[in-house]
């Protein structure tokens, strides 16, 4: 090939280059505006269907819309989803996180938007959280091992966050007063099998490591445990084999130690946190061998 066949080829491509750049720049108001002959004032109202223009005039931005091939870039209105927040006892505990992020998935799935909202410590009680989501538009909330669940508490305030039009759901403690929709574990049949399974085992003497008397978790646990001790064991459990506490390591240790120096051989433990707590418990307890 000569140099000039060359430098005609390289002529053609750049020429074909610019070309296509100026084909896919993004036509705008400025390039209908000149096609048309009119302003770009003009041509923003004719888009966006306000009066004060002329019907001929109207024809010719369309027609140049049309020459042009242009689109308007549009943002989909999409209606806001409902808020429903997720109201759990604390984070530091793995399970009520977790927990939460089930309950937000399923919600999203429906369309729905989620928000985690903790108390504890370092964080807002139940009715602060509950008045938070009211403020924010909430349409409802799931309230999970809250004061539904502490007999202490005056479960008429479920009925006064129903009247500011918040839907509520409960999970873990079920109680008729609340009048609202609970989910709860069943009791009675996780403790049938749980005896079940240490009798064969060889264990006669299961210790149960409970939270405080008030909360309606404990009342539960309680009533289920005896119930299923009489279905697997034929008998009434110990009285010193039932062993309520506080929520956590701490209060899972101390009751752990004292099912143990009442003769318990295998523990059933209320939570997770507490099972952890009575598994350090036991651990303390265990022969060290020698150095």
């Amino acid at each position: 090939m000569g140099a000039t066949a060359a430098a005609g080829l390289r002529r053609r491509h750049r020429a074909r280059a610019r070309g296509a750049l100026v084909a896919s720049r993004r036509t705008s108001l400025a390039d209908i505006a000149a096609r048309a002959g009119v302003s770009q004032a003009t041509v923003s109202r004719v888009l966006n269907g306000r009066p004060g223009v002329a019907a001929a005039t109207r024809e010719r931005v369309a027609a140049a819309v049309a020459a042009l091939g242009y689109q308007r870039l549009t943002v989909p209105q999409a209606r806001p989803a409902g808020l429903v927040g997720i109201v759990v006892p604390e984070i530091d505990n793995p399970v009520f996180p977790a927990l939460g992020q089930a309950l937000g998935a399923a919600l999203v799935a429906r369309g729905l938007t989620w928000a985690l909202l903790s108390q504890g410590p370092a964080g807002l009680d139940e009715d602060q959280c509950t008045t938070t989501l009211i403020g924010h538009g909430a349409c409802g909330a799931v309230l999970v091992s809250g004061l539904h669940a502490d007999l202490s508490a005056d479960a008429s305030r479920y009925a006064l966050l129903r009247e500011r039009g918040l839907a509520l759901v409960t999970v873990g403690g079920w109680r008729p007063a609340a009048g609202v929709p609970s989910f709860s574990a069943d009791e009675r049949e996780g403790a049938v099998q749980a005896l079940r399974h240490l009798v064969r085992l060889g264990h006669r003497r299961t210790g149960l490591l409970v939270g405080p008397a008030h909360y309606v978790t404990t009342a539960r646990k309680t009533a289920a445990f005896r119930s299923a001790h009489r279905a697997v064991l034929g008998a009434d459990p110990d009285p010193a084999l039932v062993a309520g506490g506080a929520f956590g390591l701490g209060g899972g240790r101390e009751a752990a130690l004292r099912l143990v120096a009442a003769g318990a051989t295998a523990l059933l433990c209320g939570s997770d946190l507490t099972a952890l707590g009575a598994i350090e418990a036991v651990r303390s307890r265990a022969p060290r061998p020698a150095p």
